[in-house]
Parts: structure tokens; C-alpha cells; sequence
């Protein structure tokens, strides 16, 4: 009898293991290698020489000039993107028709899952940057200018225009650390109201401008940064299956209606419920039908909304141009996911500054301590990931995050555009980005085959037949093959190097 061994190198950013299968009587061990390659393990039976071998090869794919040609982005193995291609078509030809010989080898390439439970999981969407660049306006500026592209990282920003050239001219950076606070939790002015809350559905995350509904008026058309508070009526419960993209929905409930939303679970975005017998909810209705502009947000409590008003004074009132804010973040702390959320407050922000005849804040540039620049993924139509397992437990981030641009350099950098930041006396900065959708298309709803896809990616699979195994057995082994902007050797470099 045969035993079916199936390798498959698996392209998908969030699968973040490799997965042997040893025979229960293998003696599993290794000799001590030189971190340069070796001989061949006793025992387990690794080349190490080929599994480093395999390792430098795909680090290198963020430096080959061949695979990413002068004027574009080398983005390394990053989803969907040349590297990623052209490691795809390395590992097919080169490793597992040529060297290991394999049978079938095929390239699947990725697309959308096709059935009507995912139709809000575009799997092969992607946000992706076409060109991008930042230049400081100061002669005494000590290091490369425009700052190298191999030097930066960025997030495109979620939040429509998708398809976009984000640019900007001679705006002056307010340092983060400086504003405080912020609004969140009422913790920047004292002119807020508290309402406790119950989250109804998993997204729990609220930052936005506020609208009340009617019971017999529709939504409107534009959702976006917007949270309806409605009444907790049965007819209200069909108008959650309207919401579009708005941030979330506060449901009031009258114990004396006796009615409880049968929809608010299974909603995609946040859905809070307050009871009408609330302390401060009177006056928050009352404020809302004078035309009030209220922020509410409930980041420092999910079991707390809070509303804030008087938004015509603050430190923007200083602000009469557009600006940069500057964000310092730390690994290890709650802040180091916080510019999803700062960015998500003051694009809501950016409304209100708008209607006040202020500046607005045009992008994020983001640094960290080390010499290195961080890199996370925008959040764009993964339900799923809208929560991150970060140093301090799960945190939860709003879909479709970043909101606005976001530059992400190193901490030498970082640190000096801190030293030099503020709204008059701060130097300036320049500069743009250039992003395109890639977006798989769920039309027609109701069919899934003659659904499409968004980004070019694949998986590789190929087939080796071994005579081990009388019960013919099938066993799988995989690894991703994708990774980062750079070279990304540890994940998922080796992984790979070892499966193959």
C-alpha cells in the first residue's frame, strides 16, 4: 500500500504556523547547527543546508531588483504582491518540480470563498500602496530626505475614497503626547455625559458622531462616522438590516414596550443597549434634538458610552491649516494599537473641524523606540480581525482602520520630527500616498460561483507517494510562504525552508 504525503505552502497572512507529522517512533532530534547550515540531522533527517538555503533565498526577494524593478515598492513576500508571486512560482518550479521531484504540482490561486455565509468576508480584498513618500521641509534636517522608502512602512487608509492619491504640502506635526487625552472618556473636557451600556454584538468599539432616528424615519443614505440611537421597537429591529457603514447603533429600551432586538447579535458592526430610565439620557436626547454636535465613544469602557459636546473649544481652535499628528508608541503598552483608534476619533474629528471652518489632520506619521519602523496591516472587510491579541490581551480595533494615512518610520526619525514638532514654531512636512482597492465583487449576491476576485495570490500544492503506510494514508503538511516588507527569515522564511 501507498501513503499520500501532500505538501502545501499556504499564501495567507493570518496562518501564522507550520504543522510536521513525524512517525510516533522517530527518535525526534537535531544536531547543534552553526546558524549557517550543516549536516544533515540525525534522527529527524533535516538538511540544513537546504532548509538555509531555502530561508536566504526567500529573504532575499525583498532586495532582488528583478523581482521588484526601480520605481516600484519592494514589499518583500507581503500578500498579493510581486514578491509574493514571484515566491510562488520559485517554490512550484524551482523546489518542488525540480529538486524534490514532487507529482502534481499545481499553483491554486486564492479567491473568494465561495458560499452565502461569507458574502461579508471579501477574502481576497486588499488595500495596497502604488507609490508613497515623505520630505522634510527644514535645512537642518540631519538625515535622508525624502526619507528612503526602504525606511518606512504604510497603512492605506480604510475609509472611502479607497482608489485615492493622498497628498500634502508644508503642514506643520502636533506631537500627540501634547493634546492629552484626547476625547475619550470625557477625559480631554468636562462638558460630557455617561450612559451605561450592554453590548449586543461581537464589535464593541464606538467612536463617533451621533444621530437620533425616529421610529417612523428612514436611515440616511450617508452612514459613515455616524451611530444612530433609535428605539428598541420591533420595527427599528428591521432598520439594523439597513445599516451600511455606519459605526454602530444604540438601541433605547422602554421595560414597558417589552420588546428585546432579535436582529443586534448577528450585526456586523457595534449595537449597545441603554435603558430610557438612564440618568444622563434626557439630557443627551434633549441636547441631540437642539442640533447639538455630540462625539461618543465608548474606549475606555465597553459597558460605557459617553457623549461629549462643547467640540467648539479645544487646542484645533489653533489650528486654522491642515496638519500631521505625530504618535510615539511603545511595544508593551496599550498605546501601541491606539493610532487605529486616535485615528479613527479625529477623522470623526475631521467633521466637525470641517463644519467649524478649522484645519483638518491629514495624516498619521507613527515611530517607535528602536531603530526599526512598525507594521501592522489595514483593516479593510476582514470581520474577523477586527481584534488583535496584543501584549495587554485582546484589543479591540474599529473596522476599517486606519481612517486616515499613516507613515510609519524609525525612532531616530521619529524622535527628531518629535523634537521639532508643534503648530507655529515646528517644522514642516511634505508628501503623499498613492493606494488602490483590490476588491473581490460579490455580485450577483445570490450566486457564489460568478463571485470574483480582488488581489492575485496563491497557494502551491504538490503530491509525493511513499511506501510507509499499509493503511494508505493522507497526510498534510503546510506552511505560509508570504511575510512582511522585509525579509522576514524567522516567519515564515525557516518555516518554510523546514516543510520543504
Amino acid at each position: 500500500m501507498n501513503k499520500k504525503l501532500f505538501v502545501l505552502a499556504v499564501t495567507l497572512l493570518m496562518c501564522l504556523s507550520a504543522i510536521m507529522i513525524i512517525p510516533r517512533d522517530f527518535e525526534v532530534k537535531a544536531n547543534p547547527g552553526d546558524g549557517g547550515g550543516g549536516e544533515i540531522g540525525e534522527g529527524i533527517g533535516l538538511d540544513y543546508n537546504f532548509m538555509w538555503n531555502i530561508t536566504k533565498e526567500l529573504a532575499n526577494v525583498t532586495h532582488d531588483k528583478n523581482i521588484y524593478p526601480s520605481g516600484t515598492i519592494p514589499m518583500g513576500r507581503a500578500f498579493a504582491t510581486p514578491g509574493d508571486r514571484w515566491t510562488a512560482d520559485y517554490i512550484s518550479q524551482n523546489i518542488l518540480n525540480e529538486t524534490l521531484n514532487l507529482e502534481d504540482v499545481t499553483k491554486l490561486q486564492l479567491g473568494p470563498i465561495r458560499q452565502l455565509k461569507y458574502v461579508d468576508w471579501p477574502y481576497t480584498s486588499k488595500l495596497e500602496p502604488l507609490s508613497f513618500s515623505l520630505r522634510i521641509e527644514s535645512g537642518s534636517y540631519p538625515y535622508a530626505n525624502p526619507i528612503p522608502i526602504e525606511e518606512m512602512f504604510v497603512f492605506q487608509c480604510a475609509h472611502p475614497p479607497l482608489t485615492n492619491n493622498y497628498s500634502f504640502e508644508n503642514l506643520k506635526m502636533i506631537s500627540l503626547t501634547s493634546l492629552g487625552n484626547l476625547f475619550f472618556g470625557g477625559a480631554y473636557t468636562d462638558k460630557h455625559y455617561n450612559l451605561s451600556c450592554t453590548p449586543l454584538s461581537q464589535y464593541e468599539l464606538i467612536i463617533a458622531n451621533v444621530t437620533f432616528i425616529d421610529d417612523d424615519e428612514e436611515l440616511p443614505e450617508n452612514q459613515e462616522d455616524t451611530l444612530f440611537i433609535m428605539n428598541e421597537t420591533a420595527n427599528n429591529d428591521e432598520k439594523l438590516n439597513d445599516v451600511t457603514n455606519a459605526t454602530g447603533v444604540v438601541l433605547i429600551n422602554d421595560i414597558s414596550r417589552g420588546y428585546q432586538s432579535q436582529n443586534a447579535s448577528n450585526c456586523l458592526f457595534p449595537v449597545a443597549r441603554v435603558q430610557n430610565t438612564e440618568e444622563n439620557f434626557s439630557a443627551i436626547k434633549q441636547e441631540l434634538e437642539n442640533g447639538t454636535l455630540m462625539l461618543v465613544d465608548n474606549v475606555c469602557n465597553n459597558e460605557t458610552l459617553t457623549f461629549t459636546y462643547n467640540l467648539s473649544n479645544g487646542w484645533w481652535v489653533e489650528s486654522p491649516d491642515d496638519f500631521i499628528i505625530l504618535s510615539a508608541h511603545k511595544l508593551g503598552e496599550q498605546k501601541y494599537f491606539n493610532f487605529y483608534t486616535v485615528s479613527k476619533e479625529i477623522q470623526i474629528l475631521n467633521g466637525f473641524f470641517r463644519l467649524l471652518g478649522l484645519g483638518e489632520c491629514a495624516a498619521f506619521i507613527v515611530y517607535d523606540e528602536g531603530d526599526t519602523h512598525f507594521m501592522l496591516y489595514s483593516n479593510r472587510d476582514w470581520p474577523g480581525y477586527a481584534y488583535f491579541n496584543g501584549p495587554l490581551g485582546i484589543v479591540n480595533v474599529p473596522q476599517n482602520s486606519p481612517s486616515l494615512p499613516i507613515f510609519s518610520v524609525n525612532g531616530t526619525v521619529g524622535s527628531w520630527l518629535e523634537d521639532h514638532s508643534g503648530l507655529i514654531s515646528g517644522v514642516s512636512v511634505s508628501g503623499h500616498q498613492n493606494q488602490i482597492y483590490l476588491e473581490e465583487d460579490h455580485t450577483p449576491l445570490l450566486n457564489p460561483e460568478e463571485w470574483t476576485t480582488g488581489a492575485e495570490a496563491y497557494n502551491v500544492v504538490g503530491n509525493i507517494t511513499i511506501d510507509k503506510s499499509p493503511e494508505n494514508k493522507i497526510a498534510i503538511i503546510s506552511n505560509r510562504y508570504d511575510g512582511w516588507w522585509g525579509e522576514t527569515p524567522g516567519d515564515s522564511g525557516a518555516g518554510a525552508g523546514i516543510v520543504l
